[in-house]
């Protein structure tokens, strides 16, 4: 329950009593973590004051000198709550720390930040939130010289993400375990209970903070804690024990799949840099599907790796706005398994080109809304800055294409048939922009079909693929009319 934290009682005799065997189950449990961490010189603990993370600074400190590593502490204020309870949250962790001869920094983010680039991406919250979170990590990471980051994560979180993972429909490795030790991350409590960590904080006399928002149910998160897990126990009480299984079953099948993808599917360096990377186009395509996703992830991942600025310590230490989007996996499928030459996956670009796929970072004059949308079927979708109603009927902006179709921002590498000749996307809106125009690219399986834009304030249609230039498939392609509006519509 909220309250500044106190010790009471402490003291070095062991006895045999109940409470006592609790208590020295909890702290061996999390020395014997420690133990296992590959870097300990310096560890920095990420405290919040709640009872997670104040169990785990308390356990840490009680290790650090049988293990001989220094301790630091960080409390990160996400500007999201009331600015009082922020201020005691705070407050609290700095008293613990004190009592524990452990320094602690405090980092502010600035008030509303979060909830503003929640607001102007599109996503949640949370997902806002732990950006900024780890880069605050890493930043006081490289100050104190720590190699890694305790970060106070136990079994209930686990199962609960594996659970959030499940209903988001996620893959193997979505689904595999969270790892104990993952780059600059370490978890010394995963092993551990919520009522572990209640057990050990009571029997230690150390009060927590609660986090207002923890019974707010916008919170994805929240609404698995507080409705789903309940459910789960009152009618299926064996479910802990499943999902622990399917996790490591999981986890088993992703490193599998990792090791395959590794083996089969080489990405080199294009151009003799790594600012973009390729592979053979046939042997790709002759792997099955979920090696060919492996490897595409793969190489996204060492891209944005790059593009991130990692740090030595494994996380990026550039601020969080600068971060790239996730690939979207319905889109990644559309090109991995051939439907279509070329996809926007967040961060980069995947193409068919020269008997080779190829993978470099997108380079768009929409840089900012980066976004990919698949469309096989008529409907009204969102892409990026546009709301598009796709229909069967003729309009302005109508034109034929044989679906699916991705809808993606224009690139500076985006090249258009026009009169037989191959010339540059980009130039030739160039100069038909206005400010503040919009522009979306239209692709399908033979590449880019049209560049659209609502310059002018009006609807137009920048460019289209030349007819006569257009495969014999068109002959039995569907003919889309693409409405762009400004903003979104519910």
């Amino acid at each position: 329950m909220p309250g500044r934290p106190s010790r009471r009682g402490r003291t070095a005799v062991v006895f045999f009593g109940c409470r006592m065997k609790k208590e020295n189950a909890f702290e061996s449990a999390v020395y014997n973590a420690l133990s296992r961490c590959s870097h300990r010189g310096v560890l920095l603990a990420a405290v919040s004051g709640g009872a997670d993370s104040t169990a785990m600074l308390l356990a840490a400190a009680e290790a650090r000198a049988r293990l001989g590593f220094v301790l630091h502490c960080l409390h990160v204020d996400h500007g999201i709550r009331p600015q009082m309870e922020c201020a005691a949250d705070a407050a609290s962790v700095q008293e613990l720390c004190a009592s524990l001869a452990v320094p602690c920094a405090i980092v502010p983010i600035e008030r509303g930040a979060i909830l503003k680039r929640a607001r102007t991406e599109k996503r949640g919250i949370e997902a806002a939130a732990r950006e900024y979170r780890h880069a605050a990590w890493a930043e006081e990471a490289c100050r104190v010289g720590a190699q890694r980051v305790l970060v106070g994560h136990t079994l209930d979180d686990l199962l609960e993400t594996a659970l959030i993972r499940f209903l988001r429909g996620a893959g193997p490795t979505g689904l595999s375990a969270m790892a104990e030790e993952r780059g600059i991350v370490f978890r010394p409590l995963l092993s551990l209970s919520r009522t572990e960590v209640l057990a050990y904080l009571s029997s230690q006399g150390v009060s927590f903070r609660t986090d207002s928002t923890n019974t707010d149910l916008s919170y994805f998160r929240n609404r698995v804690r507080l409705r789903l897990v309940p459910l789960l126990d009152g009618d299926f009480p064996l479910w802990r024990s499943a999902v622990t299984s399917l996790v490591r079953t999981q986890t088993e099948a992703a490193a599998f799949i990792a090791g395959e993808s590794a083996g089969r599917i080489v990405w080199k360096q294009e151009d003799g840099g790594i600012t973009a990377l390729s592979t053979d186009e046939e042997l790709f395509f002759s792997q099955p599907a979920i090696i060919r996703q492996e490897a595409l992830y793969t190489a996204i991942d060492r891209l944005v790796a790059v593009g991130a600025g990692r740090g030595p310590a494994g996380l990026s230490v550039d601020s969080p706005r600068r971060r790239p989007t996730e690939p979207r996996r319905t889109v990644l499928r559309h090109i991995t398994s051939g439907t279509v030459r070329a996809a926007d996956l967040g961060a980069v670009r995947a193409e068919r080109r020269g008997g080779r796929i190829i993978v470099e970072p997108v380079r768009s004059l929409a840089a900012e809304n980066g976004f990919s949308v698949v469309i096989s079927e008529p409907g009204v979708y969102r892409a990026g800055p546009f709301t598009v109603t796709a229909s069967l009927s003729s309009g302005d902006c109508a034109f034929s294409v044989r679906l699916p179709i991705i809808l993606r921002p224009l690139a500076a590498e985006d090249r258009i048939i026009l009169g037989g000749r191959t010339v540059s996307a980009l130039r030739k809106v160039a100069a038909s922009l206005q400010p503040e125009a919009l522009v979306i690219v239209v692709e399908d399986r033979e590449g880019i079909a049209a560049v659209l834009s609502t310059s002018g304030g009006g609807k137009q249609r920048i460019l289209i693929r030349d007819q006569r230039n257009e495969g014999a498939d068109y002959a039995q392609s569907v003919f889309f009319s693409i409405l762009l509006q400004r903003g979104y519509h519910a």
